[in-house]
């Protein structure tokens, strides 16, 4: 609603979409309201991200280890440079004489490679330490190379001392003496190419074939034509001094769109409550107030189980969006249109519910009633 009457966007950013997609599903399953949505938010923005479908031409970023058993047509390895065996404050069980150590035969020490000057023991712990980092590194570098179906590009590092020795224990070393291995390496060349360019023919079978997306490029929304005005919670509160009848007319409009049938209200009231937008105080005033609409003798058979009832749904006619606030249409398909307004009475709402029973007219309805609920201080019914 905010987006549409500032005219923040008239795209569909996918940022804007998921964002709403969120808020969406955290008020199906909770009734903490704005405060706890932004509880909520707090904990969890860090680790929320929009999810690309298949099939979209986008960039996925992920760590090697998440890629393992995948394939993707174009594969980026950003960082090859790693150390072989680099380890971030590595430690080991080093054994040791009991009588040396107060019955202890093993004790945690530090790792490193002079580790290997200790004594046997020592030198065959580095050497398996050894051993069992570059088997990790490989098998990483293995899974890293191999994902690529089409096209593979690897990012590394020309690290080469005054001596023009490359560094054996990184994987850039690694490259370097690979391609002098196969007589190709040059000082002066930064990039190396292999294979060709042109993409290989691809027969797209009935397995392989992609379900095709729908992209929004137009920002759409069904909001009301209201104004927007900046309120506090307690400026929805009709008995206060910040009495606005606007305000009024807004929060009757939320609360009675979700009253379906008589026993829904309770429930719609004690909502409202927890979500913050009625106090306590103004609780059972506000109950007992709609409960006058729906007890109303001649509104009470609209808000039976028998009906068919639409609150709040949009007709689409000339390119024009029209929402009553409730459509009831009982079982020989009778519609009553009745719409709830704030204020004095006027010929606009007159006029405004006559365009209404004449599109459901245009649907093949039969409008038996077209009623304007007026909430004041009392409740006054105009039939038009």
């Amino acid at each position: 609603y905010i987006l549409a009457c500032f005219n923040l966007t008239d795209q569909s950013p996918a940022y804007i979409q998921f964002l709403l997609d969120i808020v969406f599903s955290y008020t199906q399953k909770h009734t903490q309201g704005i405060l706890g949505f932004l509880s909520y938010w707090d904990y969890k923005k860090d680790k929320l991200s929009i999810i690309a479908p298949e099939g979209e031409e986008a960039i996925r970023v992920m760590t090697i280890h998440k890629s393992k058993g995948l394939e993707f047509p174009c594969v980026i390895y950003p960082y090859a440079n790693i150390d072989i065996y680099r380890e971030i404050e590595p430690k080991t069980w080093l054994p040791v004489t009991e009588k040396d150590f107060n019955g202890f035969n093993e004790v945690f020490i530090n790792y490193n490679k002079e580790l290997s000057d200790y004594d046997s023991q020592g030198e065959e712990i580095v050497q398996e330490r050894q051993s069992q980092l570059e088997l990790d590194a490989f098998n990483l570098l293995y899974v890293a190379l191999t994902r690529a179906e089409q096209q593979l590009y690897i990012i590394s590092k020309e690290e080469i001392n005054k001596k023009g020795e490359s560094n054996p224990n990184k994987f850039s070393g690694k490259f370097i003496n690979y391609l002098k291995h196969i007589g190709q390496w040059n000082n002066d060349q930064l990039v190396y190419e292999f294979g060709t360019t042109k993409k290989p023919s691809t027969h797209t079978t009935s397995k392989d074939t992609k379900t095709s997306n729908i992209t929004l490029t137009k920002f759409l929304s069904t909001h009301k034509k209201y104004k927007v005005n900046i309120v506090t919670s307690l400026g929805k509160l009709w008995d206060t001094s910040q009495e606005i009848a606007i305000e009024k007319g807004n929060l009757i409009h939320e609360m009675m769109a979700a009253v379906y049938i008589n026993r829904d209200l309770y429930k719609v009231v004690e909502n409202a409550f927890e979500q913050g937008a009625i106090s306590h105080l103004h609780k059972k005033s506000l109950y007992n107030e709609l409960k006058m609409v729906l007890d109303h003798p001649e509104l009470f058979k609209y808000f039976s189980e028998d009906n068919i009832v639409l609150n709040e749904r949009d007709i689409m006619s000339s390119g024009q969006l029209y929402r009553p606030d409730r459509i009831t249409i009982d079982k020989n398909s009778i519609a009553t249109i009745i719409d709830y307004k704030t204020g004095n009475i006027s010929d606009l709402h007159k006029n405004q519910l006559n365009e209404y029973g004449l599109l459901l007219e245009k649907m093949g309805y039969t409008v038996n009633a077209k009623i304007l609920v007026y909430f004041n201080d009392d409740i006054v019914l105009k039939y038009v």
